[in-house]
């Protein structure tokens, strides 16, 4: 049950995981590269979210010594107006101000928008006598996926002896790198670009186009060594990444391997449904059967009509059956007591229940339920909130409590399931929900490290798909297995229809107008057992009806309360006087029955010679970085 518990537990989370995401349909960043030193960068975000979001982010790193200046932020679609604040290095694009209590308005909500977000950075560009360096992260290193990214890189005027750009990402990716004629503008394009995968620009330009060196030394041969050694990296990990795409059919048969294991396991489940799950024969009952199928304690009945124990949400059934048992066999005296309210409002009328004498040969549970209502009573006297409020002081006890009527039945009247077939469903339910718990933790925790590793290898998304739609069907499985694997001992299954049936007879109208009238030499027996099957009220209606019309087949006997609700029945003049008494003294049944009801309520449990590209998994000597997101 511990692994039952997580895996509802781990489902849970999921859930609320995937019920709220984001994801970045476009980037694309103009960075233009000035001639004063300073890099001007123009970044246009589309994003995609799928729930309701009240906040953009987007967090610049500089380089060491220096600074990062937001200019604006602004958004470019047709949706609500937004507005910006700077903290720092941060800048947040929100729908407006919070309210008195900090909520900030909603931003979008299961819609695509575009912002564009303007800033400066400082100290970015090196200049040495021969040569000008740009290298940085351009596309931070925290972000969400990214479908198409494209960077447009200006260098401060025209510069065809010398404009070299290299483009490095987290996984070695390929794109395309574009000149203009001048060789003023080089374009990025990078499809897709995966969650947190960094891209990284290294630019080498002429130092004439800048205003000032910032090191009185050449070092354009140096710059280009280093570069050569990053790419040759990227040309290992660009045919790893190639290769990866090319999948092997080993590779297929491993990614359809946990369907695989959900499709044999689902054969011997099924196995095991025949051999243990299926229910016996018995003789046919019939949708409706005229008396109790045994004669066992009304509060028993609850327990004995399903093969799962109702636990705590039978428990308030159990205790109203049991006190109108103790009423019936003279321990208990119903009691009408009229509650005045508060000036005249929110009154009402209750039963109370005085306790006369402990009921003679009873079961070891009628005897705890007798002590419990005197302990929770006063003089001797129960009423249903003295009741509720003792179980909401002993909440321990609802729990122990709930488990006696199920094990009581067993002990005296036999085990009401095979036990082959329970420990079948305990083992094959327990192994089921443990298993899939297990595929879906590999799935979503190894899988996208392993995608990471051999760089977005389709063959290793498919086996992640697989794997969490074979995790979920093994819970999914499991759980089933807890309740269809578990069989009825043959008497029992027998005796929990002709308890059904029961209950539909003493709910039906016409069926009981057609019972004999011994039926009614005994009503009250039936009217606890329609207490106990939860149908008292409707038992009621259709008991007044019958009077009605044959108001002779009605006895009142002396344990119910008469006219007056508390004295015993007077004598009889005629046969209308019989049938005031019959309807007053089902209407005050019925209102016990609405305050057993309320009891048991308050019970339930709650490129080119321009440049290249170049992947490593670092971000080598670049500066900068940062982090983007949305809440």
């Amino acid at each position: 049950m511990k692994l039952l518990r997580w895996g509802v537990l781990a489902l849970a989370l999921l859930g609320l995981a995937w019920g709220k995401s984001y994801s970045l349909e476009r980037v694309e960043q103009d960075v233009y590269l000035q001639a004063d030193g300073l890099v001007r960068v123009v970044d246009v975000r589309t994003w995609r979210f799928d729930g309701t979001f009240r906040e953009v982010f987007l967090e610049i790193e500089p380089r060491p010594g220096g600074q990062v200046r937001f200019e604006e932020a602004s958004a470019l679609d047709d949706g609500r107006p937004v507005q910006y604040q700077v903290q720092g290095n941060r800048i947040s694009i929100t729908a407006g101000p919070p309210d008195r209590w900090g909520s900030l308005p909603v931003l979008a909500e299961n819609q695509s928008r575009v912002f564009r977000i303007s800033y400066t950075l400082s100290n970015e560009i090196t200049v040495a006598s021969d040569a000008a360096l740009f290298d940085r992260q351009v596309l931070e290193p925290e972000h969400a996926a990214v479908g198409t990214y494209i960077l447009r890189l200006h260098a401060p005027q025209a510069v065809p002896e010398r404009f070299r750009v290299f483009i490095f990402t987290g996984r070695g990716r390929l794109g395309t790198l574009e000149f203009d004629p001048a060789r003023r503008l080089a374009t990025v394009q990078i499809a897709p670009v995966s969650q947190d995968e960094f891209v990284r620009s290294r630019v080498i330009l002429a130092s004439r186009v800048f205003d000032r060196p910032t090191l009185n030394q050449p070092r354009f041969e140096q710059w280009l060594q280093e570069t050569e050694e990053e790419t040759r990296a990227f040309r290992e990990r660009s045919r790893q990444l190639i290769e990866s795409q090319q999948v092997p059919g080993w590779a297929w048969v491993l990614a359809a391997g946990p369907l695989g294991l959900l499709l044999v396991l689902l054969g011997f489940f099924m196995s095991a449904y025949q051999r243990f799950g299926r229910e016996p024969r018995t003789e046919e009952v019939g949708r409706y059967y005229r008396e109790p199928a045994e004669e066992i304690p009304p509060g028993l009945v609850p327990y004995v009509m399903s093969q799962g124990d109702p636990g705590q949400s039978m428990l308030g059934r159990m205790i109203s059956a049991t006190l109108l048992d103790f009423a019936r066999r003279g321990s208990v005296e119903l009691i009408r007591h009229e509650n005045p309210g508060f000036l005249g409002l929110f009154g009402g009328v209750e039963t109370h229940f005085k306790l006369l004498s402990p009921p003679e040969s009873a079961t070891a549970l009628a005897t705890e339920v007798w002590n419990l209502l005197r302990a929770a009573g006063k003089d001797g006297v129960v009423r249903p909130e003295e009741l509720k409020n003792y179980f909401g002081r002993h909440p321990g006890l609802l729990t122990s409590m709930s488990r006696r009527p199920r094990a009581t039945y067993e002990a005296v009247y036999g085990k009401l399931l095979d036990a082959k077939s329970g420990r079948a469903a305990a083992h094959w339910g327990g192994w089921l929900v443990g298993l899939g718990f297990l595929l879906l933790l590999l799935s979503l925790i190894l899988g996208p490290i392993l995608l990471d590793h051999l760089g977005g290898a389709l063959w290793v998304g498919v086996l992640m798909a697989s794997g969490v739609l074979g995790g979920v069907g093994l819970l999914v499985m499991g759980l089933l297995a807890f309740n269809v694997l578990g069989r009825w001992v043959p008497d029992k299954l027998l005796k929990a229809r002709r308890w059904q049936a029961y209950r539909n007879f003493l709910a039906d109208f016409s069926q009981m107008e057609s019972a004999p009238a011994e039926h009614f030499k005994m009503w009250d027996y039936h009217f606890i057992y329609a207490a106990s099957l939860g149908v008292a009220e409707r038992y009621l209606r259709n008991l007044r009806q019958i009077a009605q019309r044959r108001p002779d087949l009605i006895a009142v006997p002396r344990w119910i309360p008469g006219p007056s609700l508390g004295q015993t029945s007077q004598a009889i003049t005629s046969s209308s006087d019989m049938l005031r008494q019959i309807s007053q003294m089902t209407g005050g049944l019925e209102q016990i029955a609405r305050n057993l009801e309320s009891l048991e309520r308050a019970l339930k449990p709650s490129s080119g010679s321009g440049g290249g590209f170049g992947g490593s998994s670092r971000g080598g000597s670049s500066g900068g970085g940062g982090r983007s997101g949305a809440r």
